[in-house]
């Protein structure tokens, strides 16, 4: 229980939340072991090569703008979970972590954290429900929102959802830009090159056999 909040009902012990939901992965250090982003347990856990889970990180419950005193599982958390979903190694010894920030708008971050000690050297802010991160070759970031754009509640008649998502660029200076890939969930950047899934939740609206793999080039 890395985040401390409670996680039984105390008079029905139902679960009160997601306990785990592993939604990240990345190969850590040398000897075979691995990083998770667990969006259930509001932590990034590290997992040796026989099994062994201890905690890397865990990011705090946010209490800032639309998450301001929201409810939550028990009086001393309130605020919104923080939800990890995305891994990706960076510059000078660094690990970047998306955080959901429960969707949140505004809310969503980044953390920059030391490779070895799992310790928050940077924190970069203001996204929308980001759900996965990359890092490229000069230190730029890279955001995915796959529900940027998204209606609240269902759709309106009409509403294109190839219109939902998109990838925000974050330079080395802190400027930003965007590109519009549709519903954009896991992102690599490999050989100069950005890849991102695309149509990720297309099942969820009732569209089979979407999902693609896309390179985003600047255009």
């Amino acid at each position: 229980n890395p985040d401390g909040q409670l996680q039984f009902d105390p008079v029905t012990n139902a679960p009160l939340d997601a306990l785990s939901n592993p939604f990240d992965v990345m190969a850590y250090g040398r000897s075979g072991g691995v990083l998770v982003a667990d969006a259930g347990a509001n932590a990034v856990l590290k997992v040796s090569k026989r099994g062994h889970v201890s905690e890397f990180f865990v990011p705090p419950v946010i209490n800032t703008g639309a998450c301001e005193g929201q409810e939550n599982n028990d009086p001393e958390h309130t605020g919104c979970d923080p939800v990890p979903t995305g891994l990706a190694y960076g510059p000078r010894g660094t690990v970047y972590v998306s955080t959901l920030t429960a969707e949140a708008p505004g809310e969503g971050r980044i953390y920059v954290l030391d490779v070895w000690t799992g310790k928050v050297r940077k924190v970069i802010s203001g996204f929308n429900g980001p759900t996965g991160v990359a890092v490229g070759k000069h230190g730029e970031l890279y955001v995915s929102e796959v529900l940027h754009n998204a209606p609240e509640g269902p759709p309106p008649e009409g509403f294109d959802p190839s219109t939902v998502g998109r990838i925000v660029k974050v330079d080395w200076y802190g400027q930003r830009e965007c590109a519009a890939v549709t519903m954009p969930t896991g992102l690599d950047y490999e050989d100069g090159k950005l890849y991102a899934s695309a149509w990720s939740i297309a099942g969820f609206l009732g569209i089979p056999d979407a999902g693609q793999v896309v390179q985003v080039v600047k255009g």
